[in-house]
């Protein structure tokens, strides 16, 4: 597609007065695209035990062989799709109005299992505030430690490392949880296939 179809700079009707045309962005995403999305982030979830939405990469590679998208799509558009999604989630819920079509229905029921019914939405301007205060990148955390004496280093290395020890054996038990139950449902199936 020509970009100089998508976008149209301001013109002037037949009259003389100046008409705004704003750019036109072809629609990316179908309906059963959007589901398709949905879907794929609880699949992705269940299937990998990760969170799609904090491993975005590896979820743009999963659902990119689900999606039956004419048109190549980026990450990008990917993220974005899934902001609005969230947003449009978000909004449905704090309206507590029934919603209007099947599709939108079927999306809000999605969200749900996703992003929980239980959301309490954060006004606009605490989320401004987090996003204005960002977070302690590891050269702004050296460059505080080299202020304080090496005996606060040494004590605050040993408290991260024993956090990372903490969080490794997290990770493990998770993963034998997973694979308990994993072996569980295997053995259920392999029982009903049998008996059939």
């Amino acid at each position: 597609m020509d970009l100089e179809n998508l976008i149209v700079a301001d013109s002037e009707d037949q009259d003389g007065q100046k008409v705004d045309k704003r750019s036109v962005q072809p629609q990316v995403w179908t309906e059963e695209q959007e589901i398709c999305i949905l879907n794929g982030l609880i699949k992705f979830s269940t299937k990998k035990g990760i969170d799609p939405l904090k491993h975005k990469k590896r979820f743009f590679s999963y659902i990119r062989g689900s999606l039956a998208v004419e048109e190549e799509f980026t990450l990008s558009q990917l993220n974005d799709k899934l902001k609005s999604l969230q947003k449009k989630f978000k909004n449905n819920l704090n309206k507590g109005k029934g919603i209007s079509t099947p599709h939108e229905n079927r999306l809000f029921e999605l969200s749900k299992k996703i992003w929980g019914d239980d959301i309490k939405c954060v006004p606009a301007t605490t989320e401004a505030n987090i996003e204005k205060f960002g977070e302690l990148g590891e050269n702004k955390i050296e460059q505080v430690l080299e202020q304080l004496g090496e005996a606060k280093r040494i004590e605050f290395k040993k408290e991260w490392d024993e956090l990372q020890i903490l969080e490794l054996k997290l990770t493990v038990k998770r993963a034998e949880l997973v694979q308990f139950q994993s072996e569980i449902m295997l053995d259920a199936m392999m029982k009903k296939f049998a008996t059939n």
